[in-house]
């Protein structure tokens, strides 16, 4: 089962077992207090193994008072100008370890090294187009494929139509009529930001530089609705998506230790932002 999106004293949780942690993704600034207690109550009740919230700048100091640390930053996240920051607790102790730090940081490093080689606009062969609601079954089969378990149920295409009913945009590229690889981007138009996510290549096509043609894709798309700040949550083991960021312009911006389940595993990921427009 999937994950819950509950609303707690205001503020947008979600939380369960498949990624085992609380994730507030929206804070009310309003009634801090009482949030910070609830989630940890709620942690506690659950046996969750980590607490991980999206809090404004205004709010870093609540939660560094009750023992949550920052992993992860973007600055200028907000309209009013307020950073972002990412703030975890960690209630089980290989929650907040990384074993593979060193192989994570070198992946990091040669991203950062090709960060002056920019992605190219296209790969010979392919075509690369918005999808529609027509695409969710080649979206989700893809996804299903490439991944043997993820933070959503994107294997599901009335789940991808559903995202898409509510504002998300993806991107494919096409080898003939076969979806060879994926992206979607996740708007916030509240704070005219998105997160630039699901990317997924078939293992036929990887290495080509199509994940880096999405995301270029996806750019000019988000532009046009007024985003101006776009950023990802990368799996920090992935060469091809941090490399892809990197080349895209994109900061590193702090890495969340063992944050998210996929493929049977919980990983650390990677933030990584941009400023898209003004």
């Amino acid at each position: 089962m999937a994950d819950k999106i509950e609303i707690l004293h205001g503020s947008v949780i979600q939380h369960g077992t498949v990624n085992d942690r609380v994730y507030v993704l929206k804070v009310n600034k309003d009634k801090i207090q009482e949030l910070i207690n609830d989630i940890k109550r709620l942690a506690k009740k659950k046996s969750y193994g980590k607490i991980v919230v999206k809090a404004p700048e205004s709010t870093k100091e609540h939660f560094s008072m009750r023992k949550f640390r920052e992993e992860a930053h973007i600055p200028q996240f907000f309209l009013n100008g307020d950073d972002l920051f990412f703030m975890t607790l960690s209630l089980k102790s290989e929650r907040a370890m990384e074993p593979h730090m060193s192989k994570l940081n070198n992946i990091l490093e040669t991203a950062m090294e090709k960060s002056e080689d920019p992605s190219p606009d296209t790969v010979e062969g392919f075509d690369f187009r918005k999808c529609t609601p027509d695409d969710a079954e080649a979206i989700a089969s893809l996804l299903s494929h490439v991944f043997k378990s993820y933070p959503f149920p994107v294997n599901k295409p009335a789940y991808i139509k559903k995202t898409m009913e509510n504002g998300s945009i993806y991107f494919g590229a096409w080898k003939e009529e076969r979806l060879a690889g994926v992206s979607s981007a996740e708007i916030d138009s509240e704070n005219k930001s998105c997160e630039m996510t699901d990317f997924a290549t078939h293992p036929e096509y990887r290495g080509l530089g199509i994940a880096g043609v999405l995301l270029n894709h996806m750019e000019k798309e988000v532009k046009t609705i007024g985003c101006t700040t776009a950023y990802t949550i990368a799996r920090a083991e992935s060469f091809g998506m941090n490399i892809a960021f990197a080349r895209n312009g994109y900061q590193y911006g702090g890495r969340l230790l063992k944050s998210t389940q996929i493929s049977g595993g919980f990983e650390s990921m990677n933030i990584w932002h941009k400023k898209i427009g003004e």
